[in-house]
């Protein structure tokens, strides 16, 4: 607003001299001609100004809201890649306590699958976050993801399946999120592939549990 009355004041200024300055040149008729014409001038001179500081204020405004919108998806993509690596820590605790607990043979197979899988997904899911820089936290500390892995029961073979269940899904869940929000191929890449490999444990899972 302070460049437009700023500019407001400089064509009134200018009409006002060039006025004073032709002053004599004039008849009266020629007067009054001449005023009308240098204020038309004038009055389209600030009418161009004020449409051009329009265009460079809306033109900021939309800057600003792009750059806001960006942010907030980085900030989406960070916490969904931790709440991920978070998940997959759980599924790995989870599945090293099949040494000391009396699991069937087929879930025990599974279990040593998921302990391989799960760690090579790790390993990316680091080497993501190396990339994007975004710091992924090393132990667990979420309450909604340890609360999965306390058990008050004994840890056999349907406890360890229904809760590994609930990571599963949980983790399908996060990286079904990161697809939609980001915008990054390589975020997208890592969800996609993860997520197919995630519902085929999933399917294992639930075959298992209704043995």
């Amino acid at each position: 607003m302070n460049l437009i009355n700023d500019v407001t004041a400089l064509m009134v200024l200018v009409c006002i001299f060039v006025l004073y300055k032709k002053r004599k040149q004039f008849t009266p008729m020629k007067k009054i001609s001449s005023i009308t014409s240098v204020f038309m001038t004038a009055s389209l001179m600030m009418l161009s100004t004020l449409i051009s500081c329009d265009f460079v204020l809306e033109g900021n405004s939309n800057k600003g809201d792009t750059q806001k919108e960006e942010i907030a998806v980085h900030m989406d993509e960070a916490k969904l890649l931790v709440e991920t690596s978070m998940i997959n820590m759980s599924v790995l605790h989870l599945s090293q306590l099949d040494k000391e607990s009396d699991f069937d043979q087929e879930v025990k197979v599974m279990s040593n699958t998921l302990k391989r899988e799960h760690f090579k997904l790790s390993q990316k899911l680091d080497e993501m976050a190396e990339e994007k820089l975004i710091s992924l936290p090393d132990t667990l500390y979420n309450g909604s993801v340890t609360s999965i892995l306390k058990v008050k029961e004994p840890l056999n073979s349907e406890v360890y399946l229904k809760r590994l269940y609930q990571l599963l899904k949980n983790q399908i869940s996060s990286l079904d999120m990161l697809s939609k929000r980001t915008t990054d191929s390589d975020f997208k890449t890592l969800s996609l592939e993860t997520k197919s490999m995630l519902e085929d444990e999933l399917k294992e899972t639930e075959r298992l549990l209704t043995m």
